[in-house]
């Protein structure tokens, strides 16, 4: 149970959106509230710094009112980067779990190298090595599933959007 724990917390550390700070002077160029220890490879967070760009709030006042196009590409964004955000999970699951499928077969070399004294802990190692097996396979399963479903809704919110437009279109208000 300590072990899940401590990857949860990984997890919840390991957020998408930057943590609200003050923009430090040799950052001045970047976006507000973008610190520039929060940019990271990941195709998720490289889409989140034009959209927190997008939608802070302008200097001297209130921000005017988006336009449909501006709302119909930012939902986009959005959409993108958390179809980007479930695969990142996925990976990091996966690497996760390798790791800890490595660390049993390290322990089972270990222990049949011991030779005599195998016996019962040997069976309860491999019945463990099976279960996280098990466990890695579901998990594999249920993130490509995830995977699946989430680019689905988002395929289907975007048709949704297209259709929007077009008929805003039709209508002369876009």
């Amino acid at each position: 149970a300590g072990e899940g724990g401590r990857h949860a917390s990984a997890f919840a550390s390991a957020s998408p959106s930057p943590p609200p700070s003050s923009t430090p002077p040799s950052s001045q160029g970047a976006a507000p509230g973008v610190s520039p220890a929060a940019a990271t490879p990941s195709p998720s967070a490289a889409r989140a710094a034009p959209l927190s760009a997008s939608v802070s709030p302008a200097a001297g006042g209130q921000q005017p009112p988006m336009s449909e196009e501006e709302v119909a590409k930012l939902v986009r964004q959005r959409m993108d980067q958390a179809l980007d955000q479930t695969r990142d999970l996925v990976s990091t699951l996966r690497e996760m779990l390798s790791s800890q499928l490595s660390q049993t077969c390290h322990f089972l070399l270990l222990h049949r190298d011991a030779g005599e004294e195998v016996g019962e802990s040997a069976r309860v190692a491999v019945g463990m090595a099976h279960g996280l097996v098990d466990a890695c396979m579901q998990v594999t399963q249920d993130g490509q599933q995830l995977v699946r479903d989430t680019a689905a809704k988002i395929e289907t919110i975007r048709k949704q959007v297209d259709l929007m437009e077009s008929q805003l279109t039709k209508a002369g208000i876009l």
